[in-house]
């Protein structure tokens, strides 16, 4: 548990890029394919899309400010549109 930030800590996948890879490949995609990454908040796709990328993939994206959206201004939490 993260103390600070009030959550659990974060751990990487080392396998993450090779499981994603043989998803992709079972569904009878290639590097070439576009792929979109998304997540909560939007800050995790980004990195998934970057390692993605480094690995070769040559069409990734991600959606910015993820599936709940950008942050109130007022109450600083994420909108649900």
């Amino acid at each position: 548990m993260n103390e600070k930030k009030s959550r659990f800590k974060r751990k990487m996948n080392k396998n993450f890029v090779a499981q994603v890879e043989k998803a992709l490949k079972a569904k009878g995609l290639s590097k070439k394919d576009h792929i979109i990454f998304m997540c909560r908040s939007g800050s995790r796709s980004v990195y998934t899309s970057k390692l993605m990328a480094k690995a070769g993939y040559m069409n990734v994206s991600t959606v910015v400010d993820g599936f709940e959206g950008g942050k109130d201004k007022v109450t600083k939490h994420r909108t649900k549109n």
